[in-house]
């Protein structure tokens, strides 16, 4: 890819990157998604209908923050009379998503280093060989340099009672493969709430009976309809293959 091969000549060290957003630190030298991310053209279509759905005062949730693409782009929406949470486990993504935060003087977002789950507890964590492949799954994208470490979960549920956030307008969960059980630990968020929208990527390691699984939780257990989301919303009765998901009570999801 094009984008990999630029990659490959760039300085390998984060660097303190301007956009629309605000700016973001990224080391560009990890791959061709993070040019794509500093560009800021990186899942676009997700980026597009978040840019549609959110405005100042809202809250919104980022699940598998990585280094803060999405969180950046939320506290960018939202704006200083909104509120933003991120979540993510592994510490190196948390400290260059604090400081983007820092450098950008987003005062109402709140970054929790933690694994949303279905219980609370703890689990083990297996960093990435990218920044954005850690998961609470072993898999082949697993960094060979960094060993897996423990860390603390949580269900979302939980956390926003103790909060006492009783209203959230927008969540995105990316989790490499982990999804079901962070949905799972927000199934009363998703199933009482009339506001809410999830936008969901669904892993491309995850099984097929488990996206099945999901789309049953989603629309069966919480009540949601699910739409496939690219260049255009189609309403989907299943989740055959990986890819972007957005599920809502919403009759209608255009943007």
């Amino acid at each position: 890819m094009f984008e990999n091969r630029v990659a490959a000549h760039l300085p390998d060290r984060h660097l303190r990157i301007p956009g629309p957003d605000g700016k973001i630190y990224l080391n560009l030298r990890e791959s061709g998604m993070t040019v794509n991310r500093a560009f800021r053209v990186y899942e676009y279509w997700m980026m597009s209908f978040v840019r549609s759905l959110l405005e100042p005062g809202m809250t919104a949730i980022d699940v598998g923050a990585n280094q803060g693409d999405y969180t950046l782009r939320f506290a960018h929406l939202v704006k200083d009379g909104g509120r933003v949470l991120a979540f993510e486990p592994d510490p190196e993504n948390c400290h260059w998503l604090q400081k983007s935060i820092e450098a950008n003087d987003y005062r109402w977002v709140e970054v929790h280093q933690i694994a949303l789950s279905e219980r609370e507890g703890s689990a083990t964590f297996y960093p990435g060989g990218k920044s954005g492949w850690g998961s609470l799954k072993p898999g082949s994208r697993n960094a060979k340099k960094r060993p897996p470490f423990d860390v603390r979960t949580r269900r979302l549920d939980d956390v926003l009672s103790d909060l006492a956030i009783g209203n959230v307008d927008l969540i995105k969960v990316d989790v490499e493969g982990s999804e079901l059980g962070v949905l799972k630990g927000c199934q009363s968020l998703l199933s009482d709430s009339k506001n809410v929208t999830l936008v969901l990527d669904v892993d491309a390691e995850t099984e097929d009976d488990e996206r099945q699984e999901i789309y049953e939780f989603l629309n069966s257990t919480c009540g949601l309809q699910v739409w496939k989301l690219g260049k255009t919303i189609e309403s989907s009765r299943n989740l055959e293959a990986a890819g972007a998901v957005v599920a809502s009570k919403r009759p209608n999801m255009s943007r």
